[in-house]
């Protein structure tokens, strides 16, 4: 979870200090080199010790530290701006057009970013992974569970096995996986150390599972506790949005890295398989269009 991310939970979650500090740091966020610590404590009316302990709750040993990450967050969202809103990518007078277009601005910018976090070490330490992992499980919630599906059909095309684990046994195959297995772990936030899937952590850790995580940019538990972290797009707003457009196209990117890269490890075998399954399995698919006609089938 990014900066700002963290600061607007805050301030949703908390009526106290804590919300009016979290609120002059979010209308704020662009001219923070004007006001010292003691003049944001006068603004807020609070003091320059709730200040501290406000970087603190946000995970950061001071104030001056929190201040100096948040300015450079800023800027570098600042310098790589979208061109479509993406907690509101469109609006009611748009017509169905506009909506289609705005909608595919935002799925084609959250790609390009997911792109430029990727990092060639962490897809190469993806691999050894998987490579060498005899239990594959993937843990996530609500529609991180349907992407995660897809991609666990991808695998299966070339042969491998992977886990969809249901919420109600989370716990139960956590405590399965043993030294190793691998878990892959999806959490927009993956901060929450009491909510499935990142409470999971801890027995996963315990048992020696190599873990994968995609969660979003910045610090948080999952960056902090997994052997290889994939970075979404993290532009989107936790609970203020139409939809997680945005988040969802950068996850399923990323799985289809994951695929495609495993693939590539024995690329030849990789596509005998798949064509040879293919053709066992989806016998009743035909079309009459000579563009997606198979060679050899009328």
């Amino acid at each position: 979870m990014i900066i700002i991310q963290k600061i607007e939970e805050m301030t949703n979650n908390y009526s106290d200090a804590r919300n009016s500090v979290g609120k002059f740091l979010l209308e704020n966020k662009r001219a923070l080199d004007k006001y010292s610590m003691q003049e944001i404590a006068d603004i807020t009316y609070t003091s320059r010790s709730t200040l501290v302990r406000v970087a603190k709750l946000l995970g950061f040993t001071g104030w001056n530290e929190f201040i100096a990450e948040y300015k450079d967050e800023v800027h570098y969202l600042d310098t790589h701006k979208n061109n479509v809103d993406v907690n509101v990518p469109f609006i009611s007078t748009d017509d169905y057009i506009q909506i289609a277009g705005q909608v595919n601005a935002v799925k084609k910018e959250s790609c390009m970013e997911t792109l430029e976090l990727l990092n060639k070490k962490v897809i190469e330490k993806s691999m050894e992974i998987i490579k060498r992992s005899k239990r594959i499980c993937l843990f996530g919630v609500s529609v991180n569970v349907l992407l995660g599906q897809l991609f666990q059909h991808k695998m299966l095309q070339i042969g491998r096995s992977i886990e969809v684990i249901n919420q109600s046994e989370m716990k139960y195959q956590a405590y399965s996986l043993k030294e190793g297995d691998c878990a892959i772990i999806i959490s927009y936030s993956g901060n929450d150390e009491n909510r499935l899937p990142t409470s999971l952590m801890k027995i996963l850790k315990e048992n020696k599972v190599d873990i994968i995580s995609i969660t979003s940019m910045g610090d948080n538990l999952l960056r902090n506790e997994s052997d290889c972290v994939f970075t979404i797009a993290s532009r989107e707003k936790i609970y203020s949005k139409i939809s997680s457009f945005a988040s969802e196209s950068s996850i399923l990117f990323i799985l289809d890295i994951i695929y495609s890269y495993y693939f590539l490890l024995e690329y030849d075998k990789n596509m005998k398989y798949k064509l040879d399954i293919s053709k066992k399995i989806e016998t009743h698919r035909y079309s009459t269009s000579k563009y997606i006609m198979e060679e050899g089938l009328k």
